[in-house]
């Protein structure tokens, strides 16, 4: 008997069953692709729920639903993504998409499954990450038009709501402060107060760019996912909110990188720059990698406040080491 869907399935899909939802991407895939679903590989997902599908013709696909969407936004996203994979980067390319469904929406791409799990603790992986943002950045520097549709940032890299945004899944509440915790709202607030006000747009980047959303072989980046949190934002911001949060995933399990680590990336980065960054961006790379790490703490309270504490080598545990340091980075 197909069981209940739970989290984000249940969250988009509503409380229906598996085999329900796997009728439904089934038929979708019919209506868009004109082939159905032999298979459903994996089913996972944080903001949308995504499905790993081999179709009937052999063929593998994934499916993202989202239980809303701002079309404009992703339609931009799957713009800049194709883009990328005709340039040969390591991205799925976009099959079908963004479509309204059902009240949902819904992104076709490419399965893309090369390459295994790293570990960016490691200095020759944070430099592959390093490199392949960078590279990335300088491949959507061809279509600026696209900044103006790719504005809004997912509620880790919105900073210019101080602290706190509404939080990223609803699982968190950050009306209130824990006590004992008001040392993470002012570090938060210190970040956001450097940042603001929000600079004019000059790059295009992925904002979760992290070890969790890679895979790896011998000859650098081979996978990289979850396009749909593309955002138009300073060069700097966007190379800062990686450097506080790319550790996430690495196979050690030490989720947030020391401030050692921070600067690694963040000089790794700047490598590859015609013109170094300035003291001023800098600054704001820094404030941006502390922004990003105290919001992922702000989570890692919500976690703890379910009863999972979040252990060694969590965002939490980092910034309440480092403080300040985070903000005073400089390479």
């Amino acid at each position: 008997m197909s069981m209940i869907v739970e989290g984000i399935e249940r969250a988009v899909f509503g409380e229906v069953t598996a085999d329900d939802v796997a009728a439904w991407i089934d038929q979708h895939v019919r209506n868009r692709l004109t082939l159905g679903v032999r298979a459903v590989l994996f089913r996972t997902g944080r903001l949308a729920a995504v499905y790993g599908l081999q179709l009937t013709n052999g063929s593998k696909i994934v499916a993202k639903v989202h239980r809303s969407a701002d079309i404009d936004q992703l339609g931009a996203a799957v713009t800049c993504q194709r883009l990328l994979a005709d340039a040969h980067y390591p991205c799925p390319l976009p099959l079908d998409g963004p479509v309204e469904a059902d009240g949902r929406v819904v992104l076709l791409e490419t399965l893309l499954d090369q390459g295994e799990q790293g570990d960016a603790h490691n200095p020759a992986t944070r430099r592959t990450i390093a490199r392949s943002l960078a590279e990335q950045i300088h491949i959507l520097r061809a279509v600026p038009e696209l900044r103006a549709h790719l504005l809004t940032p997912i509620a880790w890299a919105n900073y210019s709501s101080g602290p706190w945004p509404i939080p990223h899944d609803s699982i968190f509440d950050f009306t209130t402060t824990p006590p004992g915790f008001e040392w993470l709202d002012r570090i938060a607030g210190q970040a956001a107060t450097i940042l603001m006000p929000r600079k004019q747009p000059d790059a295009i980047a992925h904002s979760d760019w992290v070890c969790q959303n890679l895979r790896f072989t011998e000859k650098g980046v081979s996978a990289a996912y979850d396009w749909d949190s593309l955002l138009a934002e300073s060069e700097a911001v966007l190379v800062g909110v990686s450097a506080g949060a790319y550790t996430e995933g690495s196979r050690s399990g030490d989720d947030a990188p020391t401030p050692e680590e921070v600067v690694g990336f963040l000089s790794d980065y700047d490598a590859h720059r015609d013109t170094p960054f300035s003291k001023q961006e800098q600054a704001a790379a820094a404030a941006a990698a502390t922004w990003v790490l105290a919001y992922n703490s702000r989570c890692g309270l919500g976690v703890e406040a379910l009863g999972f504490p979040t252990g060694e080598g969590s965002p939490l545990q980092k910034l309440s080491r480092y403080g300040n340091a985070y903000l005073s980075l400089r390479w």
